[in-house]
């Protein structure tokens, strides 16, 4: 079976004078928006499709100018009729082509950025099947194996899309082959070495503002537009996240057989035997035996079949993304939900090896689950003393 590693047509922006604005209302470090704001990407994507060309952006800005008859050209003419579409964290624009083009590119001045256009051939990796979209970046090769392993032989997944957001401690190659391994179907291994986004943005009021983080986003929707559109349903999780169901349907079938054609399900954190792990111990997802007292939610994920009322949808890290509050509601499932592992991380986001106060039940259901029934190694030191 197919498993492939590819990359993306993008656009940047370096050798012109134009650069993208500071989000209105956003603030954040000068060091934090110097590293992580991406000023530079004009698109990340182009790709023909169906009759029309799609460049696939980050929330555009003062750069919203720059797509237009006057500035952009298809395979050297000037494009007609561009249809753009501004959502949270990304744009989408897109134009008729009866045939696809060898090129696209952006004139300004006397300076041009010509990219090629990509097809959507790959597609046909997902067609009909049980999807998942994974962005990663240096999480531990085992940790990718386990998430896959795991949602192969209770979930019945079968193809992989892997978004790699720069990884430097191992290769596309090693992604690829670490995902064969477990035995899916196929995958498709894509490098997008692009600024994350601002870690630490927050509003004028101090609450935490997300929107300087147009990667993620714009990523599931480029998903949802070039590869995934005919899969029969797609879950969107972490590496950290396991998905369950209490039924016995897997998280597929539930997307599949709900009307709206989604599964919107919440999360509860689980925790290794110890607060604190040694730096140079490597936990894995079955290390983690011990629910939190109380339990402690988190923001929900979900698995969605793309041909349907919410599967059209822009899709956003938590649910899909729609003025209507009836349609972002969709497929709440009792039914469904996930396991967070606290120490399945590379820390980039905060330290989860800080000590927790914290009262902690031993999860005998999900050992069960991941441990008597052979789904998940579990290392050495998975009950420790403070059990």
């Amino acid at each position: 079976m197919p498993h492939l590693i590819t990359s993306l047509s993008h656009c940047d922006l370096s050798p012109t004078s134009f650069r993208r604005d500071l989000l209105p209302g956003l603030i954040a470090e000068p060091e934090d928006v110097e590293k992580n704001y991406d000023t530079t990407t004009l698109w990340y994507d182009a790709f023909w499709r169906a009759g029309r060309l799609f460049l696939i952006a980050p929330t555009p800005l003062n750069l919203d100018i720059l797509f237009s008859r006057k500035h952009i050209f298809v395979d050297g003419r000037p494009a007609s009729r561009i249809k753009r579409k501004i959502r949270d964290r990304h744009a989408i624009y897109s134009m008729p082509a009866k045939t696809k083009p060898r090129n696209v590119s952006v004139h300004i001045n006397d300076q041009i950025i010509s990219c090629a256009v990509n097809s959507t051939q790959e597609a046909g990796l997902f067609d009909g099947k049980n999807a998942c979209l994974l962005i990663s970046k240096d999480n531990n090769l085992d940790w990718i194996s386990d998430y896959v392993s795991y949602h192969k032989n209770v979930h019945g997944l079968q193809s992989v899309l892997f978004f790699d957001n720069g990884s430097t401690q191992y290769s596309l190659q090693d992604v690829s082959e670490t995902i064969a391994k477990t035995g899916v179907d196929n995958s498709l291994v894509i490098n997008i070495p692009f600024p994350f986004g601002v870690r630490k943005g927050r509003k004028i009021d101090g609450k935490k503002n997300f929107r300087g983080k147009f990667l993620q986003v714009t990523m599931l929707n480029l998903g949802r537009l070039r590869f995934l559109h005919n899969a029969r349903a797609v879950l969107n999780s972490d590496i950290d996240e396991l998905i369950w169901t209490s039924d016995g349907r897997s998280i597929f079938d539930h997307a599949v057989d709900h009307w709206s054609g989604i599964s919107r399900f919440s999360g509860t954190w689980r925790h290794t035997a110890s607060s604190t792990e040694n730096a140079n111990h490597q936990v894995r997802h079955a290390d983690h035996l011990y629910a939190q007292e109380p339990e402690a939610s988190c923001v929900g994920k979900y698995c969605v079949r793309p041909k349907s009322i919410t599967g059209r949808q822009s899709w956003h890290v938590h649910t899909i993304e729609h003025k209507s509050r009836f349609l972002k509601n969709l497929g709440n499932d009792t039914e469904a939900g996930f396991w967070h592992f606290r120490h399945i991380s590379t820390f980039w986001k905060y330290d989860r090896n800080t000590p927790l106060n914290i009262a902690k039940q031993r999860d005998r259901v999900m050992e069960k689950m991941l441990i008597d029934g052979g789904i998940l190694p579990q290392t050495k030191r998975a009950v420790c003393d403070e059990a």
